[in-house]
Formats: C-alpha cells, sequence, structure tokens
C-alpha cells in the first residue's frame, strides 16, 4: 500500500514499525525512571536509531499504469 500511495501522489513515504506506538509508550515509562534522558526529540532519535523504517519512492509510471490510472479518474 505504501509503494501505491508513493506511487500516486509522487512523493517519498516513509513507514515506521507498527510497534513504534507501543515502544514510544515503553519509551515515555522509561523515562520516568530516568533510564533515557532527553526532551521528545532525543527519545525520537534513540528510536529512529534502534528500528528501521520502510522507505519508498515513487515508480516512473509505464503506460498501463497511466491507462489504469485513467480509468480510475473517468
Amino acid at each position: 500500500m505504501c509503494q501505491m500511495v508513493a506511487d500516486r501522489v509522487g512523493a517519498n513515504v516513509v513507514a515506521g514499525p507498527v510497534e513504534a506506538t507501543a515502544l514510544g509508550d515503553a519509551m515515555i515509562q522509561a523515562r520516568t525512571h530516568g533510564v533515557p534522558s532527553g526532551d521528545l526529540e532525543a527519545l525520537r532519535a534513540h528510536v529512529a536509531d534502534a528500528l528501521l523504517a520502510g522507505r519508498y519512492a515513487p515508480r516512473t509510471q509505464s503506460s498501463g499504469t497511466r491507462a489504469g490510472s485513467e480509468r480510475v479518474r473517468s
């Protein structure tokens, strides 16, 4: 789905892992106990360093894809 969005919009799409919400919650709880220090941006940097994000670049549309897009629009 992310690749379809990138192709359709013509922009790069970055998709994080499905566990991001749970990990963010765990980081905030750990911060209250002084384990990682820093502000919200520092916590986000820790998470970004620890996890891989999916990156999707728009592909050039083939004539078949363009034709399909035209059918969707009409």
